[in-house]
């Protein structure tokens, strides 16, 4: 097999994996009763702290559009609030309520059991081997990029 055709197959794969895993991911949060989008959302909240949309947008990789109708139900559900930025009077700052908080510990809790099982009959060893792997592919691309 030619070094092109090895290359083409490798990104098949990993598009592959990126689609394969992310069906598995969304089909099972959506049984916790949340989207993948508004789980993104509340993580990056509660990792980061109170943030402004357009970092939130950055952070998440949702867009500008979809991520404002992400926290629009998140505010309806009384797990964020906006505010106005004292700084800039145009921007919005998004936070975490209280209930927010709680929720997002539970499903962080679920997501993780969600993930574990997922990858239970990789041993330990071999997700490292996969996460050398990953890193090596990522170094590579980001030492072409321009």
């Amino acid at each position: 097999m030619a070094k092109k055709d090895t290359i083409d197959k490798l990104i098949k794969k990993i598009n592959a994996f990126e689609k394969a895993y992310k069906s598995a991911i969304d089909s099972r949060t959506k049984k916790l009763g949340i989207t993948p989008s508004q789980f993104k959302v509340l993580k990056a909240l509660s990792e980061q702290g109170e943030m402004k949309h357009k970092d939130l947008t950055d952070i998440t990789l949702i867009t500008k559009g979809t991520l404002t109708g992400v926290v629009n139900r998140l505010e309806g559900a009384g797990l964020v609030v906006r505010k106005r930025d004292k700084k800039d009077s145009r921007a919005q700052i998004v936070s975490l309520t209280e209930k927010g908080v709680a929720r997002y510990e539970k499903l962080n809790q679920d997501y993780k059991k969600i993930v574990s099982g997922i990858f239970s009959s990789e041993t330990e060893d071999r997700l490292k081997t996969h996460i050398n792997n990953l890193n090596a592919l990522q170094a590579i691309v980001e030492a072409n990029s321009l």
